[in-house]
């Protein structure tokens, strides 16, 4: 198992050029603080040192270019992407304005990038969501084990309630309604002094006017699944009155550092849906022996029947068999 530690280094030049040329006496990196460190006058004095520093430098780069490029070309034979690499790689770090700049296109870059996949994962994450739709997510071979416990609004009693249609129909601060004068039909009317101001439409009166009958606190979105909630911003009353609040509507919090993106996204391993349990990790799951479920003490709600389908639509047994010491394999398979 620790066979890796003897075939891999640390990404530096040292570990590097130890690894690939096992040379007899290490490279030295004594003189580099000198750059880093000292001023003008401590490299005058130390030039010679510091000229055959650089010099091995390049020498150990040469020696280790020897030996990795011929692998290097024949895992990628094609030129493309050896042309691809030096495209996008700088052989020199500029030392004048053009590294700012470089700094700043790489940033706006990422950025784009970013704000791509998280677009993507939004739309995936809001698709999913559908599956509570008539319980979908239980045949669903990723998405049957997410949390999709839901939570319903909170009314006050009864008793406690107040028709509130006339002050519904009168004022608008309510803040209920700023939200809902964006969504529904409106009526715009201008007074006096040229002020426009927004009047419910006969379409929504009823809804504002049970506004009243609303628990003071609610939860977090009521009825969306539990996973779904924890991708979403939570909403103060502040938010709602202010205009530059950061707060905005959908799974704005997603990413793909989450667990539950790889089981949104799909994911296989050699053609196998991945799982992550609580005490192995993340693993693949295998079919495995049909167990009747009358012989079972609890029915379980493992999609059997749905992973199977996707192992025979992905063929993972004509793949090229691995040694994989991690198989999560559900107890009842």
């Amino acid at each position: 198992n620790l066979k890796w530690k003897f075939e891999s280094s640390l990404n530096n030049l040292v570990s590097v050029h130890k690894l690939y040329c096992k040379p007899k006496v290490p490279l030295s990196k004594e003189m580099q603080q000198v750059f880093v460190t000292g001023n003008i006058d401590d490299i005058r004095k130390h030039f010679l040192k510091l000229m055959t520093y650089c010099a091995n430098d390049v020498k150990a780069t040469f020696e280790i270019t020897q030996k990795v490029y011929p692998m290097f070309e024949a895992r990628f034979p094609h030129p493309v992407t050896l042309s691809g690499m030096l495209e996008m790689s700088r052989m020199v770090l500029p030392i004048n304005n053009n590294w700012t700049r470089f700094i700043s296109e790489a940033d706006r870059t990422f950025e784009s990038i970013n704000s791509d996949i998280q677009h993507v994962l939004m739309q995936i994450a809001n698709e999913a969501c559908h599956q509570a739709i008539d319980q979908k997510y239980k045949n669903d071979p990723w998405l049957w084990d997410l949390n999709w416990t839901t939570q319903s609004m909170r009314f006050l009693k009864s008793s406690k309630a107040k028709p509130s249609m006339t002050k519904v129909e009168e004022t608008t601060d309510n803040p209920i309604f700023k939200i809902a004068g964006n969504i529904w039909p409106t009526q715009a009317m201008i007074d006096d002094d040229t002020d426009s101001k927004i009047a419910p439409s006969q379409e929504i009166k009823k809804v504002l006017g049970t506004y009243s009958t609303l628990a003071k606190i609610q939860p977090h979105m009521p009825g969306y699944p539990s996973w779904y909630r924890d991708l979403c911003m939570k909403q103060s009353k502040d938010d709602i009155t202010d205009e530059e609040s950061s707060w905005k509507p959908g799974p704005q919090l997603i990413s793909t550092k989450m667990r539950v993106v790889p089981k949104l996204l799909r994911l296989t391993w050699l053609g196998y849906p991945l799982h992550y349990d609580e005490k192995y990790g993340w693993g693949y799951l295998v079919p495995g022996l049909e167990i009747n479920e009358e012989d079972l003490e609890e029915k379980s709600d493992f999609p059997y029947d749905a992973i199977k389908q996707v192992c025979i639509e992905t063929k993972p047994f004509e793949r090229s068999q691995t040694n994989m010491e991690l198989q999560v394999i559900d107890d009842n398979l």
